[in-house]
């Protein structure tokens, strides 16, 4: 899959050592974050380097401005390479409404980036999903099946509980929190970004079928959101006739700063 082809070459790009890898931490939808970015690309088009934008730093409280213009001038503001502008977007995120938090959260990271970027000599690479991560992990939420659609005895789950301990444990990874749920087995977690996540979980589902051959081979592991029980189901019934371990799914987005 392409997106798992970003996950391997961003992999490659820090085993290399050349480049600072950062990561949102924050959980922000990949639906606006997208949004975010083309607004981004669009307003670099327009930047007068001579305007003091700060100036209209006050229109982001004014309850009577719309939002849509003042996503436009958080974007404009991430844009500028100033420290003082860095600092005005983190005061504003503060006191944001809901409805701009995530959009600030963005813009942060991108005024961020473009102020560590013209300090460092080392390439920047700034690395958002939809559920973002923890220091330099990134969080995934997958999902184990039981075979033939039956619901796990106390016995599995104690044995599946176990082995993703010992798993993530040992790859310096973390569970954050894990659901039984009929035939699924929920997990969310973290793991470093140059740990092969797949092939943890392929390892744990081979040492728990050595006591009752009870998880199907195929899982479901993506980045972008928390799913639903009905997208669940709906993933593995169109994934049932395949027999192959399958990472679905996986949204990296990358934003590189320059030397």
């Amino acid at each position: 899959m392409e997106d798992q082809n970003l996950y391997d070459k961003l992999r490659e790009l820090q085993a290399e050592g050349n480049h600072k890898i950062n990561i949102l931490q924050e959980s922000v939808d990949i639906t606006l974050q997208m949004a975010y970015y083309r607004m981004a690309t669009n307003i670099k088009k327009d930047l007068d380097s001579k305007r003091d934008y700060l100036l209209e730093i006050n229109k982001l409280y004014d309850p009577e401005i719309e939002t849509s213009d003042k996503k436009k001038l958080l974007c404009t503001i991430a844009s500028i390479e100033k420290p003082e502008y860095f600092r005005a977007l983190e005061q504003f995120k503060t006191l944001a409404p809901q409805e701009l938090k995530d959009w600030t959260t963005l813009a942060i990271q991108e005024s961020k980036m473009l102020l560590e970027s013209s300090l460092l000599e080392t390439k920047l690479l700034y690395i958002s999903t939809g559920l973002g991560g923890k220091g330099s992990a990134l969080r995934f939420f997958l999902v184990i099946i039981g075979k033939e659609n039956k619901s796990f005895t106390e016995s599995q789950i104690e044995l599946l509980e176990k082995e993703l301990e010992f798993q993530f444990n040992q790859n310096s990874g973390e569970i954050e929190e894990i659901k039984f749920d009929h035939q699924y087995a929920q997990v969310l977690c973290l793991l470093p970004l140059e740990t092969n996540i797949g092939d943890i979980v392929k390892k744990i589902i081979k040492e728990c079928n050595t006591y009752g051959n009870f998880i199907e081979e195929n899982f479901l592991l993506t980045n972008v959101k928390k799913l639903e029980l009905d997208e669940i189901a709906e993933f593995f019934a169109k994934d049932k006739s395949k027999n192959e371990p399958k990472i679905d799914k996986q949204d990296t987005s990358l934003n590189e700063g320059g030397e």
